[in-house]
């Protein structure tokens, strides 16, 4: 049973919600428990019906996947690792924004110990220094905010936020490619928030159209070429944060505990964006799978050098690299035989070498895999040999 479930997390050939709804459910709550048991107090004290609101969340977990599936829960881990109240107030105001958007209905107010930039829906709230949220059965959720010597208010409207003013300074709309039934917001360095300083890589100054359409374009190929990865990317992407990378470079990457949010680079190249999607959202689904239990027996100690980072690394880095190059490797294969060509395809074949170097080393050493690492390993192993063998 528990095999059948793993499959849908190693590639997204037979993915089925079902285990991922349980995760994210199961890490919702506890992280937001370990939140509430370690910052309860603050939240009294900074606060009305914020303990209440947030207890209640615990409580009886929403069915609702998008309430589960929160960026906050990255913010509490962040502050439940530093003890930090900012932090922890940071996270309790995105967590509870983030369900009345997503049809949680309550009430509650906080006052910020400094101002914070937050999230809400489709809108970045910026220099925020007090909300308050007054829920409605009749009427749209209200969410009035400070911000610097203005007030505003944003209305809730079938989970979309709208608000007047929009695109001021202390609050903007977020750009969003795809669809109208399936936004991916984009965030830039004035967007991110805080989120955007646990990244490396120096963030867009702005959101251009350009940007807009060619994840657009991006998102287009993978549901008409590969509509099982377009499904597996759209299931868990809700944000990403566009980075400028180095000349000839690309940069991504995933911060572990902020759920549907990732940085990508700055590319017009549907193809590449396509790989960066792909990747990223492997290191999502591995990160939730790895709740359940360790990839790796803990026994097991021995380095191997890693052809990614050009450096030695444990089996379970490695599992790690290999889930998301040899995903990459697939997308690519299955582009080229869907009809797409670009000039990455032909940078695929110095990834495929390194793909085998790392899956030689783990089928050599299957045997220190737990059964959450052999869910991993094996399915994904399968889809890239048939694939290969096809291609031969």
């Amino acid at each position: 049973m528990i095999d059948g479930l793993l499959e849908g997390f190693s590639c997204p050939y037979s993915f089925k919600p079902d285990l991922l709804n349980i995760l994210a459910r199961e890490h919702f709550v506890a992280m937001v428990e370990l939140l509430l048991a370690r910052f309860g107090k603050a939240f009294s004290a900074y606060g009305e019906g914020v303990f209440q609101a947030v207890a209640r969340l615990t409580a009886q977990p929403p069915a609702n996947f998008e309430v589960l599936w929160s960026p906050a829960i990255g913010y509490a881990r962040s502050a439940l690792q530093t003890k930090d109240k900012h932090h922890a107030l940071n996270a309790v105001a995105h967590l509870l924004l983030h369900a009345n958007v997503n049809g949680c209905a309550s009430d509650w107010s906080i006052r910020l110990d400094a101002p914070t930039d937050l999230l809400c829906g489709g809108v970045a709230l910026r220099h925020c220094k007090a909300i308050s949220c007054l829920s409605s059965a009749t009427q749209p959720t209200r969410i009035n905010v400070l911000a610097r010597d203005s007030r505003y208010t944003v209305q809730l409207h079938s989970g979309f936020a709208q608000s007047d003013p929009v695109d001021s300074d202390v609050c903007i709309r977020l750009p969003a490619a795809g669809t109208v039934a399936e936004p991916v917001f984009l965030l830039c360095d004035n967007t991110a928030g805080d989120f955007a300083n646990s990244y490396d890589t120096p963030r867009c100054k702005n959101i251009t159209q350009r940007n807009v359409d060619s994840l657009t374009d991006a998102l287009s190929l993978l549901s008409s070429v590969v509509p099982h990865y377009h499904k597996w990317v759209m299931t868990i992407t809700r944000r990403l944060v566009l980075v400028q990378a180095a000349p000839n470079q690309v940069a991504s990457g995933t911060i572990e505990g902020h759920c549907g949010m990732y940085f990508v680079s700055d590319s017009d190249d549907p193809g590449l964006l396509s790989e960066m999607l792909v990747h990223e959202s492997s290191h999502q689904y591995f990160n939730l799978l790895a709740l359940l239990d360790n990839s790796v027996v803990a026994s097991h100690v021995t380095e191997y050098y890693s052809p990614f980072p050009r450096r030695m690394r444990n089996l379970d880095r490695l599992l790690i690299a290999y889930h998301a190059f040899a995903n990459v490797a697939v997308l690519y294969e299955e582009l080229r035989v869907g009809g797409y060509h670009s000039r990455h395809a032909l940078v695929n074949r110095d990834l495929l070498r390194d793909v085998r170097q790392i899956e030689n080393i783990i089928k050599k050493d299957r045997e220190y895999l737990t059964s959450v690492g052999k869910g991993i390993f094996d399915p994904l192993l399968a889809r890239r040999e048939a694939l290969c063998a096809v291609a031969a």
